[in-house]
């Protein structure tokens, strides 16, 4: 999941980071890391048989590039909150990685104290959302 677009709540990720002192910059770091491993771990639980290695004629392939653009940590200050918000952008492109075919965008929302958490959570949804749009929308031959 590349994440070099990320806007966090109407900053850069840069400029959101910059904000933070170091621990809570570690904490960040490792929220992230952890979105991308979820939303990959859940999306190859739901749709494993869409990856793997290229059938030897190179047909029917095509390449997913996730890009995490988007992300809202929201609040809970006890009698008012707002969720957490995130926004994955997939490229889908052509076997040799350099034209798109389609793209998708999807958006999910997870309420909650911690933002790590729901930035997990959000990872998680949106890997469901991908993987239903796939089913969707590619008729896959089994790779061999």
């Amino acid at each position: 999941v590349q994440m070099d677009k990320l806007v966090v709540g109407g900053k850069t990720d840069a400029e959101y980071f910059a904000d933070k002192k170091p621990e809570a910059q570690a904490s960040y770091n490792e929220d992230k890391a952890a979105f991308a491993a979820l939303f990959r771990t859940e999306l190859m639980n739901r749709r494993g048989d869409l990856v793997g290695p290229p059938p030897a004629s190179g047909d029917n392939t095509f390449v997913m590039r996730p890009h995490f653009v988007f992300w809202e940590p929201g609040y809970n200050i006890g009698i008012s909150s707002r969720a957490a918000e995130a926004t994955v952008v997939i490229d889908v492109l052509d076997p040799t990685g350099q034209n798109i075919l389609d793209e998708i965008r999807t958006t999910a929302k997870a309420g909650g104290f911690a933002s790590g958490s729901k930035m997990r959570a959000t990872g998680e949804i949106l890997a469901g959302y991908t993987a239903r749009y796939l089913k969707d929308r590619f008729v896959c031959a089994p790779v061999d």
